[in-house]
């Protein structure tokens, strides 16, 4: 989510009254003027139905991207979350959700993370010869991987590159 307005800020409010703790929030964001980056965070807790400023309107000439907001369950019953963009009073829900006790909510937003995993998965075939030992694994692919290394140790310590992960993965 962009605000790119100093009339814009996001909240979070609760469909029901809590009953013993309020839910925990977290947000974090970057703040763009120009060519500098500003990193920022918040945290908070929800107060019910009344609803709580998470992300703050970025000040004048600039953007603020938020790229993660988190709200854990610290009550004793089911939630529903809701997420909103308040633009100069007018409210737009951009994420409404129920939460377990104990669940948490996690939105993130980063699309520059996005872009680089899906531009990663293009160039991954192109690395050819000696530049195969960087070419890039599943979070799975790779924690299959050490399970198959350990089981199979022969030394205290090793270094293993693509290559040799995907070899140990082809069994």
């Amino acid at each position: 989510m962009i605000l790119n307005s100093t009339l814009k800020s996001i909240r979070v409010v609760l469909g029901e009254a809590t009953t013993t703790n309020e839910c925990d929030v977290t947000a974090s964001w970057g703040d763009y003027a120009g060519t500098q980056f500003v990193p920022g965070a918040a945290d908070a807790s929800t107060n019910g139905t009344t609803p709580v400023e998470i992300v703050a309107a970025p000040g004048a000439s600039e953007q603020r991207l938020c790229q993660e907001i988190t709200v854990f369950n610290a009550d004793t019953v089911l939630h529903t979350v809701i997420l909103q963009l308040d633009n100069n009073g007018t409210i737009r829900v951009f994420r409404h959700q129920e939460i377990p006790v104990g669940g948490p909510v996690l939105v993130r937003e980063f699309s520059l993370e996005r872009l680089l995993i899906a531009a990663w998965g293009v160039l991954n075939p192109l690395l050819l010869g000696p530049a195969d030992r960087y070419r890039g694994l599943t979070g799975g692919e790779i924690a299959r991987a050490m399970m198959l290394a350990a089981q199979r140790q022969a030394q205290k310590v090793r270094i293993y590159h693509w290559k040799e992960m995907a070899t140990l993965l082809r069994g």
